[in-house]
């Protein structure tokens, strides 16, 4: 008889802590707990967090001038949305760096039908891939309109102003 009180005794210890732990009262505190921890977690995370402005990029932007062997080389990118700059000024003598940021082909060279003198029928001699570089020195005033002569129907172009 003892352990039928026992066993009778623990089961209605079990619903009643089955109710409590079910019941919508406890499930809103819980969820105010929770929201309280992860606001906590959140501030731990903002604070541990780098950054945005102390990330440097590793590589210089287009349009920046760098300074190699003492002459000023100024980068423009091929992207997914053309070049970048699409237009740039530099002194007579400077150089001018084509860097292919995409993952199709690049090959530099004068717009078809442009109306440079001096530039008019240059071309990269070789295309490059994804990382490819190629670099000319821009010595004679004027401009040069160029495009990515593998694709010259995208309407990529962009444009060298040399003075």
């Amino acid at each position: 008889m003892k352990k039928t009180y026992f066993y009778l005794g623990l089961a209605l210890l079990v619903a009643v802590g089955a109710l409590w732990y079910f019941s919508p009262e406890r499930k809103g505190e819980t969820q105010k707990e929770t929201e309280v921890v992860t606001q906590e977690e959140a501030k731990k995370t903002e604070s541990t967090a780098p950054s945005a402005s102390v990330t440097t990029p590793s590589v210089p932007q287009g349009g920046q001038r760098i300074i190699e062997n003492g002459i000023p080389v100024t980068l423009i990118y091929l992207t997914t949305l053309g070049f970048s700059p699409n237009e740039v000024t530099i002194t007579a003598g400077e150089e001018v760096r084509f860097v292919n940021k995409t993952d199709g082909v690049m090959r530099v060279g004068t717009k078809a039908n442009a109306s440079t003198s001096y530039y008019s029928s240059f071309a990269q001699p070789n295309a490059v891939g994804k990382g490819g570089t190629f670099q000319i020195g821009l010595i004679r005033e004027g401009l040069w309109t160029y495009e990515n002569l593998n694709a010259p129907s995208s309407g990529v172009t962009g444009v060298v102003y040399i003075k």
